[in-house]
């Protein structure tokens, strides 16, 4: 017999987080909820269900104030949502939803959570879809200035004819 995979991992997903009475509790949905206040909501019915499970987790309550970000291209068992402020992993297909907000956030946001400032940026001639590529394949500034120090401690604090310099 076939099954639905994602419908599967749902199901164990609910399970493992102690949240199989969340699926038929009668109350409306966050897809629901948000619909109801006209916000623009995935079509994809995968989507649909991880946010509707992802918004039942006790890390995301109250709804109102979470600080909840996660990448709905992801599917449920390999989708990593953060709670705490940080950002999942961008990667060149991500749309990362904000539980608080309803919505995804737009390439120009996910740009500002990679330390990007896109304010003298000439983008005219980029689109969305270009940009959000660039970013999936880039380093947050951060990271990549504390590789770089990392580095160039390594490379000033070592002589290949003497060994460590010692101070």
């Amino acid at each position: 017999m076939l099954e639905c995979s994602w419908r599967a991992n749902a199901v164990k997903y609910l399970a493992d987080n102690t949240l199989t009475w969340a699926a038929a509790d009668g109350c409306i949905t966050y897809i629901q909820a948000l619909e109801l206040i006209d916000e623009k909501v995935p079509h994809s019915a995968r989507e649909r269900n991880l946010l509707n499970v992802l918004a039942r987790l006790p890390a995301a309550q109250p709804l109102r104030a979470t600080m909840m970000i996660t990448d709905i291209s992801q599917a449920i068992d390999r989708s990593r949502p953060k709670f705490d402020g940080t950002v999942p992993t961008m990667a060149t297909n991500a749309k990362m939803w904000s539980m608080q907000a309803g919505r995804l956030l737009d390439v120009s946001e996910m740009a500002k959570l990679m330390g990007h400032d896109l304010g003298k940026a000439d983008l005219r001639f980029t689109s969305a879809a270009q940009m959000s590529t660039m970013l999936g394949m880039s380093m947050h500034v951060g990271t990549a200035g504390f590789a770089l120090s990392g580095l160039l401690a390594a490379v000033g604090g070592y002589d290949l004819h003497e060994g460590l310099i010692s101070e």
